[in-house]
């Protein structure tokens, strides 16, 4: 299976030639950033192509939006499509004995926005079922240090507590098959848990970067 993502800057008229770029590579899943696309919904697109998005509303200037584009082959494994907000979405696909849950993101450039916006993805990562393997997709809007930002800093902290909150509760493994037998995934309860306190530390710390909420964090 191949996995791609991109930044289309407007997706608007550009629904052909999407699906002839994931010919070209021979995507079957393609996450999208940028749509500029209005609303939430499913579209049928040529040759069996769906395009499932997730934007603003109608009344709204959009300035985001995401989307996933599935290949006609895997018209039959979505399991659910959740559009969440114009940067977040995620997708769950039954690929035969393996569930995959797709999260697609599209961060903001303005910093003041930045946190919400990691908030909303960690939220969306804890209502993932245990049993999935989860992949994330999209543009995480990484941004260059300077004495004015640290936005650096947030995404820095919002990776760690990821990382480690599943490292502390069930350590790292490698995912697959070892002498026949299918390994432990890390996505459980605990990890669940352990990233829910994370963020709540987190949270706490951005508001009031004092030494105790750091300590805490």
């Amino acid at each position: 299976m191949k996995i791609g993502t991109w930044n289309v800057t407007s997706l608007t008229g550009k629904e052909f030639e999407l699906i002839e770029e994931a010919k070209k590579y021979q995507l079957d899943i393609l996450g999208i950033s940028s749509t500029k696309r209005k609303g939430q919904g499913t579209l049928a697109l040529n040759n069996g192509w769906q395009l499932f998005y997730s934007g603003v509303d109608q009344s709204t200037h959009a300035q985001a939006g995401v989307a996933i584009l599935l290949n006609p082959l895997l018209a039959d494994a979505v399991l659910e499509w959740k559009p969440i907000n114009e940067r977040v979405a995620l997708i769950r696909l039954q690929l035969k004995a393996t569930t995959l849950t797709i999260i697609q993101v599209y961060a903001p450039n303005i910093e003041a926005d930045y946190m919400a916006f990691l908030d909303t993805v960690l939220t969306a990562m804890e209502s993932v079922p245990m049993k999935d393997f989860i992949l994330f997709l999209g543009d995480f809007n990484a941004h260059l240090p300077s004495k004015e930002t640290d936005i650096e800093l947030e995404w820095f902290l919002f990776r760690t507590a990821l990382m480690e909150a599943a490292a502390e509760a069930c350590g790292t493994k490698q995912i697959g098959f070892q002498h026949g037998q299918k390994k432990t995934a890390w996505w459980n309860e605990q990890v669940r848990k352990a990233i829910s306190e994370k963020k709540t530390a987190y949270r706490q710390w951005i508001q009031r970067q004092t030494p105790e909420n750091w300590q805490n964090y």
